[in-house]
C-alpha cells in the first residue's frame, strides 16, 4: 500500500468512524454541550485534565475557551490542570502520581463548576481520583445564595431566608445511573412528538416516581403539559420543583416563562430577580428578565438586562433580537430596525427575529418586505404560529384575501389551545 493509499484508507475510517458516531451519540453530544453552557452561563470555570495525549487535548481545548475559537468574544473560564511543572512534581513526588489533578480540583474547583476529563481506558488511577475528587468538591452545593433566597421566600418558594441545608449527594446522582432515565425520557419525547402524547406523559410520570431528583424529567413533563394546553399544570408542577430545592437556575428561567405566557408579569420578573441575584452573568436569565420588564413597560429596565448580555456576549443575536422587540413595543421603529437586522447578521435563522423585523416594516408601510420576512421565519419554523397569524391578518387587512387564505386557515387548523383568542378571531374574518 502506498502512503496515499495509507492516508486515504485512514481517512476514509476516520469519515465512516464521524458517521457512526453522529448516528448514535448526538444526542449525548448536544446534552454534554448543554452541560458546559449550562455550567458557563451560571458562573462556573471549565476544567479539563488528561494523560499523555489527553493532556495535550485539555489543554487545546482550555485555550479555545480562554482565546477564541470560530470568532471573537469574551474570553471565558477554562484551566487546564495539566500545564503548572511545578504543581504536578511536587504533588506527584509528594502525595503521588494519582492525586495530581485530584488535589488542584480539591483547592480550584467550586459548586457550579464542571471537571472535563479526558481517558483512552477510562481507568488511569489519578483521571478516576479527579472524577472522585470533582464529585465531592460538589456534595455540598446551593443554586441561590442569601439574596436570592430572601426574594424567593417573599415569592413563597422557600420556607426560610436562611440557605438550606447541604443536599447529600448519592450513587443516585451518579450520572452513569440515570443513562438508562435519560434514553426512556428521549423515546417519551420521540413519542410525545409523534402523537402519543398520553403515552409518553404517563412514561415520564414513571420516569420521575423512580427517580424523583432527575430534575430534567420534570422540565420535560412540564413542557408537555404546556404544549397540550396545561400551562396551569406546568407552572405547579415546577413551583413543586422550585419549592423542594432541587431546581437548577434553568429550570426557575423556564417557569419565569411559563408565568410570563400566563400573564404573571410580576411574579415572573421577581422570580428571575432571585436567579441573577445568585447568577448576574446567566445571560438566559437576563434576556428573560428584560422581555419581561419589556411586556410591563419598563423599557429602560429591559434594555439595561439586553445590554448587560452583549456586555458578555457582544454576538448575541438573541439580546439584539430582544432590544429590537423592545424598541418596537416603545414605539421606536427605526432603533427595532436596526436591533433586529443586526440579530440577523449575526444569525440568520433566527425565525422570532425575522417575525418582529416584518411587523416592524408593516408598520413602515414596506409590505412586500414584512411578506418576505414572515415567509422566511415560516420556512425556518413552520410552528412559529405568531408569524402565521401575523401575514395571514395582515395579508387579510391589506385586501389580499386570496392570498391571506392558506395562512388563516393553517392558523385556525394547527395553532395549539393557547391561541385560543385568535383562532376565534380568525374564523370570525373568514367567515365573513
Amino acid at each position: 500500500m502506498t502512503a496515499a493509499e495509507r492516508a486515504r484508507a485512514g481517512l476514509t475510517g476516520l469519515a465512516a468512524l464521524a458517521a457512526r458516531v453522529s448516528e448514535h451519540h448526538a444526542d449525548d453530544i448536544a446534552r454534554l454541550a448543554g452541560r458546559y453552557i449550562e455550567a458557563l452561563q451560571g458562573g462556573g470555570t471549565l476544567f479539563f485534565a488528561g494523560n499523555g495525549g489527553s493532556a495535550a487535548d485539555a489543554q487545546h481545548l482550555a485555550t479555545e475557551y480562554v482565546v477564541r475559537y470560530s470568532h471573537n468574544r469574551r474570553a471565558l473560564p477554562a484551566i487546564a490542570l495539566t500545564t503548572d511543572t511545578s504543581l504536578l512534581t511536587a504533588c506527584g513526588n509528594d502525595l503521588g502520581f494519582d492525586e495530581i489533578f485530584a488535589r488542584q480540583i480539591e483547592a480550584l474547583a467550586r459548586p457550579g463548576d464542571l471537571v472535563v476529563l479526558h481517558s483512552t481506558s477510562g481507568e488511569s488511577p489519578n483521571v478516576v481520583r479527579a472524577a472522585q475528587a470533582a464529585r465531592a468538591s460538589s456534595s455540598e452545593r446551593t443554586t441561590l445564595n442569601a439574596d436570592a433566597r430572601q426574594r424567593l421566600q417573599a415569592l413563597g418558594y422557600v420556607a426560610a431566608s436562611a440557605g438550606a441545608g447541604p443536599r447529600v449527594y448519592t450513587d443516585a446522582d451518579d450520572p452513569k445511573m440515570l443513562i438508562g432515565p435519560a434514553e426512556d425520557l428521549n423515546r417519551a419525547l420521540i413519542a410525545f412528538r409523534a402523537g402519543s402524547r398520553d403515552e409518553a406523559m404517563s412514561a415520564v410520570r414513571s420516569i420521575i416516581q423512580a427517580h424523583p431528583g432527575f430534575t430534567t424529567s420534570y422540565g420535560v413533563l412540564a413542557s408537555m403539559q404546556r404544549d397540550t394546553g396545561d400551562l396551569k399544570g406546568a407552572i405547579a408542577l415546577l413551583e413543586t420543583v422550585v419549592r423542594r430545592d432541587i431546581a437548577d437556575q434553568s429550570t426557575m428561567v423556564v417557569l419565569a416563562g411559563y408565568l410570563q405566557e400566563a400573564g404573571a408579569l410580576q411574579p415572573a420578573a421577581d422570580l428571575l430577580e432571585a436567579v441573577v441575584a445568585a447568577h448576574p452573568d446567566y445571560a438566559d436569565a437576563l434576556n428573560s428578565l428584560g422581555v419581561v420588564y419589556s411586556r410591563l413597560g419598563r423599557h429602560d429596565r429591559a434594555r439595561r438586562s439586553f445590554r448587560k448580555v452583549l456586555e458578555l456576549d457582544p454576538t448575541s443575536a438573541t439580546a439584539y433580537e430582544n432590544l429590537g422587540v423592545d424598541a418596537m413595543g416603545a414605539g421606536d421603529l427605526q432603533s427595532a430596525a436596526g436591533d433586529l437586522s443586526r440579530a440577523l447578521e449575526l444569525d440568520p435563522a433566527l425565525a422570532r427575529a425575522h417575525n418582529a423585523l416584518a411587523a416592524v416594516y408593516m408598520r413602515q408601510h414596506r409590505e412586500d418586505d414584512a411578506v418576505a420576512h414572515w415567509r422566511t421565519a415560516l420556512t425556518l419554523d413552520p410552528t412559529l404560529y405568531d408569524a402565521l397569524y401575523n401575514i395571514g391578518v395582515s395579508l387579510w387587512d391589506s385586501g389580499r384575501r386570496t392570498d391571506a387564505q392558506p395562512y388563516l386557515e393553517r392558523f385556525v387548523h394547527e395553532a395549539p389551545q393557547r391561541y385560543a383568542a385568535d383562532i376565534a378571531h380568525v374564523q370570525k374574518l373568514i367567515a365573513r
